[in-house]
């Protein structure tokens, strides 16, 4: 399986793997569904600092690899690498 290289691609995967419908993980970060929904769709792009660690520490992943910052490094990872970053 590819990694995602987006933001919208990689938090419809981490939310599917932790097994949030949209509306949960809006209820338990402070956004509704809708706007989950829109995230994922890369309808908007606008998400507060604040908001993004809310939904990084819900999905048990970093804020660095939910915005793809991982692949704007020079060093390619680890092909055995796990496909999602554990939240530090």
């Amino acid at each position: 399986m590819q990694v995602p290289t987006t933001f919208r691609e990689r938090l419809l995967l981490a939310r599917r793997r932790v097994g949030l419908e949209q509306a949960e993980l809006g209820r338990m970060v402070g956004l509704t569904g809708h706007t989950i929904g829109r995230l994922e769709r890369g309808d908007t792009r606008q998400i507060s600092i604040e908001a993004l660690r809310r939904v990084a520490r819900a999905l048990g992943v970093t804020t660095d690899w939910l915005l793809a910052m991982d692949a704007l490094e020079e060093d390619s990872p680890e092909e055995d690498a796990p496909l999602l970053a554990p939240h530090v």
